[in-house]
Formats: C-alpha cells, structure tokens, sequence
C-alpha cells in the first residue's frame, strides 16, 4: 500500500514537537543510559562528520522547497510530499545527534548543539509556515528571505566549537568583551569628575535643563577619585582572569587528541564546565560594580558589590587551579592572579576602612 503524502502541516507539528522537546531537554535517568549506550566508542569527529553532511543537505532541501513555491504553477500535494520526505528525515536525524551526544562531552558543548538545532528547526518552521498559508509563487522575496535564514542556521550548526573547552572558550570570550566595555566606561568616565552621567543613555530634553544643573552639582571629589582608583583594579584584575582563563582554554584545546572522548579528556571537559559556572555571573556583579562608582558614591554598597566580584573571581581561579584544567606550566600565573585578588582585596579594604 503507498504511503500517506506527508503534509506541510504534518511536518509543522513535529517541528513544534521536537522544538519543546528539546527545550525541555532529556531526563537525568534517560541521559544517563544513553550515556552508557554510546560513550564507549563515540567519536567526535564523526560525529561533527554527521552533523555538517546533514546540515548540507537541509540547506539543499529548503532551496529546492523555496525553488518549487517561488514560480508558477504551485507544486502538487504529491510533489510537496516528495520534497518534505527527506527534509523530514534529515529533522530526524537532527534530533537524534542532538539527544545521542554524552553529557561527558560537556554541558557547555551539548547546550549549544540544542539551541543551533532549536533555531534551526524554528527557522524550516517559518519558511514552512509560509507555504502553509500561502500556497502561492506571489511572494518570492519572503521565500528567498526565510530560506536564506534556514541556511544562515545551517552554517551556524556546522560552525559551532567542536569540544566542550572550544565552547567554554567562546562563552567567556563572549563575557570579556561585556568586562572590557565595562572598564572602557568606567575609565572613560574618571577623566572628567563624574557630572551630568546618564546611566539610561537618554537623550536630554529641554524641560529637563533645570533638573540637570541641579544634578551637574553631584560629581566627584579629589578624594573619590583617589579612593576608586582601588576599585578599578578590581576591574582590571576581573580582565586579567578571563585573559589567562582564555589563554589556559586555548593551551589545552590545541593540545593533540583534544576531541579523543579519553577519561583525561572528560576530565578537562567537565573542569570547563565548572568554570563556565563560576564566571557567568561575572559581568553581572562587575555591571553593579561600576554603577555603584558613580556619584554620589554609597561605599557601603560599592563595597559589597566589590567583594561579591572577589569572591566570583576566588571561585574561578579554585577551579583553574584543578588538575584536569591547569597544566604545569600554567601554575605560575595563576599562582600570580590568585596573589592579585588577595593584594587587591587587601587595597579596597584599607579604602573602605579610611
């Protein structure tokens, strides 16, 4: 008996399907047999093999599906199946690299794998949802646009880090660049005596003159700039640990066999992990930080918020400093950033305490 034609609505719904599925993620007890079933000999090289053959031929497919809507005559109902057919294996596979990629890979790496597939599927869902709705050639330039978008999330599938240290690398290079804007600001802003800031970045009005000059009165003194100069290398020693996490990041994934799924491996991997989780809050505690800088300055709160950056800071170099992160060779500068938080701690304290 021939098979059902498989409809566009059909393959919206699993779409949708698989989208909260993968939102939700896999159970603890489900991960773990999967675990068992493929850690023995996963590869990641294959499997990255696996994830750019079908990624490629997704992208084919959404170019013929745009190809066969975007001119007259609208393809037949038999014919939209045949082209749904294999897009809809390719989701299938999709779905299971994503659900069959070990949790001893890391956390990290197998949550970036599940947001590029999400943002994928949601994209063959729009292209898809368009022809749904408008079953016509009248619209080339949405269909040339939304499968355009589907390629871009094809590209990102197959681009993402390749291990678990890669993707940790790329996530704290990502939280740098918020530090780095940070001090930028902050710096910027000590040249002058602090006067007239915005911290909305909102435009001035006229109605608004009177009320400007009065808080033009509220700026720095001598003695404060003084004071946060202390401050500031806190900021400055926040740089200094993403700059050596990153360069320790670095080492080690250039490291040969880096993405061999050896128990050393496992290891380095889920110490990257633990590092992700001490520094994501960073740029957050260092954001109230430098706001709690500017005039007219509560130091009680500028205080607090500065231990509560220290002690990320501890927490990250506790994890650098764990064997299956840190090599030999790295144990001196971070020997060197951890004398750094105590130096620096020691300088904010003695301002506080003036």
């Amino acid at each position: 008996m021939a098979s059902q034609d498989l409809t566009i609505q059909s393959l919206l719904d699993k779409l949708s399907s698989n989208i909260e599925n993968l939102n939700e993620g896999c159970g603890v007890e489900a991960q773990k047999l999967l675990d068992v079933a493929v850690d023995v000999d996963f590869s990641l090289a294959s499997y990255w093999e696996d994830v750019s053959v079908t990624a490629k031929k997704i992208s084919q497919h959404c170019t013929k599906f745009c190809l066969s809507f975007m001119k007259p005559p609208a393809p037949k109902p038999n014919e939209i199946s045949g082209m749904l057919r294999p897009l809809e294996e390719c989701i299938n596979q999709i779905m299971m690299l994503v659900r069959f990629l070990p949790v001893s890979c890391g956390k990290e790496l197998s949550q970036n794998v599940t947001n590029a597939s999400v943002a994928l599927f949601e994209s063959l869902a729009r292209l898809l949802q368009l022809a749904h709705d408008l079953n016509t050639p009248a619209l080339e330039a949405a269909y040339t646009r939304l499968t355009g978008q589907a390629w871009g999330e094809c590209n990102t599938l197959q681009s993402l880090p390749r291990t678990n240290t890669l993707a940790v690398a790329r996530a704290l290079k990502q939280e740098a660049a918020i530090v780095d804007d940070a001090f930028r600001e902050i710096s910027e802003s000590l040249e002058g005596d602090g006067r007239g800031w915005n911290i909305m970045k909102l435009p001035v009005m006229e109605c608004d003159e009177e009320d400007d000059s009065e808080a033009e009165g509220d700026g720095w003194s001598a003695e404060d700039k003084t004071k946060l100069a202390s401050y500031v290398q806190v900021i400055k020693l926040v740089k200094l640990l993403y700059k050596r996490s990153l360069g320790l990041l670095k080492k080690r994934s250039d490291e040969p066999g880096g993405e061999h799924c050896s128990a050393s491996n496992k290891l380095l991997w889920k110490a990257a992990d633990e590092l992700r989780l001490k520094t994501r809050h960073l740029p957050e505690l260092l954001d109230d930080l430098v706001l709690s800088m500017y005039p007219p300055v509560n130091w009680d709160t500028l205080q607090h918020n500065t231990h509560a950056a220290l002690d990320a800071c501890k927490l990250a170099l506790s994890t650098l400093l764990q064997p299956g992160l840190a090599t030999e060779d790295s144990l001196d500068f971070l020997t060197f950033v951890s004398s750094a938080v105590t130096h620096t701690e020691q300088q904010v304290n003695t301002v506080a305490a003036s």
